[in-house]
């Protein structure tokens, strides 16, 4: 079960998701708000806390929604909500092992940087940030099946600490 800290300051700083900004810090990085980390280089990034495996954001919708969702290897996740309060969790080991699976596939290496289309101001717009590439997502859009079966397993893990 996940608790709630107290919010921990506005997120605005945040890049829009369909940007490809690798430098952005990982929610728990534990960085005084307006500093950016080096730039993320090579097939996973490393932070304070270790490598990270994948980000995952949502963003846009009716509701603003801002939220993002980080899965590091040891397979704590931290989920960063629009207000800036982090939910932290942990994936589970079959999660774990196959969203590594996933990201480390050819399909996943040669997928687009975009599927789907951003129009219109009620689409939340998500994006997957692993092995080095951002791949954005909006709309109902036909994805490689390594990129749709890591989207799910990014969702279920984000819901979960919602």
């Amino acid at each position: 079960m996940s608790t709630r800290p107290a919010a921990t300051g506005p997120n605005s700083d945040t890049p829009e998701v369909s940007g490809t900004d690798p430098a952005r810090p990982a929610p728990s990085s534990g960085k005084a708000a307006g500093t950016k980390p080096a730039a993320r280089t090579g097939p996973a990034a490393r932070t304070e806390r270790g490598t990270v495996v994948a980000e995952y954001r949502a963003e846009g919708g009716f509701a603003g929604v801002r939220d993002t969702l980080t899965v590091w290897a040891d397979g704590a996740t931290a989920l960063e909500l629009r207000p800036g309060s982090t939910v932290t969790g942990k994936a589970t080991a079959t999660q774990l092992a196959d969203l590594k699976r996933l990201i480390a596939t050819r399909e996943f290496a040669s997928a687009a940087r975009q599927y789907g289309h951003n129009h219109g101001v009620d689409r939340t717009i998500y994006a997957i940030l692993a092995a080095g590439k951002t791949i954005t997502i909006a709309g109902a859009a036909t994805l490689p099946k390594p990129v749709a079966e890591a989207q799910v397993i990014l969702n279920a893990l984000m819901s979960a600490l919602r």
